[in-house]
Order: structure tokens, then C-alpha cells, then sequence
């Protein structure tokens, strides 16, 4: 069944490092005023998140496999087909690894309040460390192009697409509207060798 309109999709971009999987989920939420067929709306989609992670491929290990992308339609309780990468394949860092907890934090705001989104980028190689322990310059500049790419509305066959933050309770949907990346590393503790999450 094609994607309708207000319809949420989980959306699950999955990459393989030597350690395990690591994998980032995100929700967007389709509006538009006709129907857009699956095909459509998954490329559409896959096409983004290429671009977000595109503006830091460089910065992530070269041991980084892009693998695929998976979508769930929320809204109508279906599993879409998976995905390939439009064109990434592995990162381009050399030398070390950080660790699978080390990541960059995206806060995303949004206009309901008490919802604030967090993405955490992690797979980055050693050239990431800046001499001080934080985040290299120039990895955190790429990162912030990247997040940017997740924001606003986004064209999707007849309609509009937007990410933002999905509450199962009660399936309230809050759209990302700005972004904020720390300067800091920060540490995922679920995301650790064994659990690819």
C-alpha cells in the first residue's frame, strides 16, 4: 500500500563496522495531499539521509560499511522493502577507530515543548580527536552540514516529507526545526560491540 498522507514511517539507516552493527533510527512523517508510492517515498528518503551522511563520510572509518536502509510504515503497522545506499559505501577516515560509544550529539528542537531529538553519529576514525580531546574542527563543521539535511520539509512525489520526533503513546509527531551539535564527544551506552544499536 503506497504511503498516505500523515502516514509516520520509522526509518533505520544500518552500517557495519568490525565490532557489530551500528545503526541510527529516525521517524518522518509524510504530508501531502495525494498518495505517493512506496518506490517514490523510500527514495526520496534514502536520498536525504545519503546527503546527511555524505557531508561527513570523510570523517568516518574506512572499516564503516554503509549497508542498507529498512522503513516501517508506523501509521499503517506494514514493513516497506529495504534499501540500498543511493551512492555511499564506506567511510574515508584512516588510521584508528574510536570506540562504538564515542559519538557526535545533534540536539534537534522542535516547537512542542518538553521534545527535543538527539541523534548520535558514531564510526568516526581517529582524525575526528582533536588535540584537546573534543571534536576536530573540521569533522564538526561536516557534521553540521550534515544534521542540517534533516531539517524542514522535504519534496516527496506530490507531497512534503519532514523528521522529527514520534510519540507511540499517543502518536504525536513534532518536527525538527533547528539543530545544535556539541563540541564535545559524547557516549551512547547502549551502542556498544554486540548490541548494534
Amino acid at each position: 500500500m503506497a504511503v498516505q498522507s500523515g502516514d509516520v514511517l520509522r526509518v533505520v539507516a544500518k552500517m557495519d563496522t568490525p565490532g557489530g552493527v551500528v545503526q541510527n533510527t529516525f521517524h518522518v512523517k509524510y504530508s501531502g495531499e495525494v498518495e505517493v508510492g512506496n518506490a517514490t517515498f523510500q527514495a526520496a528518503v534514502a536520498g536525504v539521509l545519503d546527503d546527511c551522511y555524505g557531508a561527513f563520510v570523510a570523517d568516518l572509518h574506512e572499516n564503516l560499511d554503509f549497508v542498507t536502509i529498512t522503513f516501517w510504515n508506523v501509521t499503517q503497522d506494514l514493513p516497506l522493502n529495504d534499501t540500498d545506499w543511493p551512492t555511499l559505501v564506506d567511510g574515508g577516515g584512516v588510521g584508528n577507530m574510536l570506540p562504538a560509544q564515542v559519538a557526535a550529539l545533534t540536539l534537534y528542537g522542535t516547537a512542542v515543548a518538553r521534545s527535543q531529538g538527539r541523534k548520535f553519529w558514531s564510526g568516526f576514525g581517529g582524525a575526528a580527536l582533536a588535540a584537546d580531546g573534543r571534536i576536530d574542527a573540521t569533522t564538526y563543521n561536516h557534521i553540521q552540514n550534515g544534521a542540517d539535511d534533516l531539517l524542514g520539509n522535504i519534496d516527496a512525489g506530490d507531497g512534503t516529507f519532514a523528521f522529527g520526533n514520534y510519540r507511540y503513546s499517543d502518536g504525536r509527531f513534532a518536527q525538527w526545526n533547528t539543530r545544535a551539535t556539541d563540541l564535545e564527544w559524547h557516549t551512547q551506552r547502549r551502542r556498544t560491540y554486540g548490541q548494534g544499536l
